[in-house]
């Protein structure tokens, strides 16, 4: 089987070239893939050019992906680096509003609750000894009690 190949023309090209198709023999058997067949001749100029060309191409295209990917993956890291400080942020945060409730809590708590400084044992006996004192005192210097008003009422 014969295949015509045409060459690419440039597209920027306003040459008309019209050159007679050159056959590529492609062998086949039973039990064999296609094989291109050398027997031909070398291969054209054109053609020549033509791989020459889309390899520097697909080279082109191979540095060009690298350095996508390389900038892909530093844009990468600079985006988690700044996702993981947010969230370092955002706890510290977290952390800062529940302390600030927690002394608002207590804030509240200690105006709701008047505790007065505490007093020592010994200090609260002297108190309780010291006001049966002065109440003993005051009965003695009264004299004989004298009824309530109440109970001349209840009398009368």
């Amino acid at each position: 089987m014969e295949v015509l190949r045409r060459p690419l023309q440039p597209k920027s090209s306003n040459i008309q070239w019209n050159p007679k198709p050159k056959p590529i023999g492609i062998e086949k058997g039973p039990g064999k893939e296609n094989h291109l067949i050398e027997a031909f001749g070398p291969l054209d100029a054109s053609l020549a050019e033509e791989l020459r060309v889309a390899r520097e191409r697909r080279e082109r295209l191979r540095v060009e992906r690298e350095k996508t990917e390389r900038l892909m993956r530093e844009r990468e890291g600079i985006l988690e680096r700044g996702f993981r400080e947010m969230e370092r942020r955002w706890e510290e945060q977290k952390k800062m509003e529940l302390e600030i409730q927690r002394i608002i809590w207590f804030m509240d708590l200690r105006s709701c609750v008047r505790v007065g400084p505490m007093k020592s044992l010994r200090a609260g006996e002297e108190e309780e000894r010291d006001a049966k004192l002065k109440e003993q005192n005051c009965a003695k210097s009264k004299g004989p009690e004298q009824p309530s008003l109440q109970e001349k009422m209840a009398k009368n």
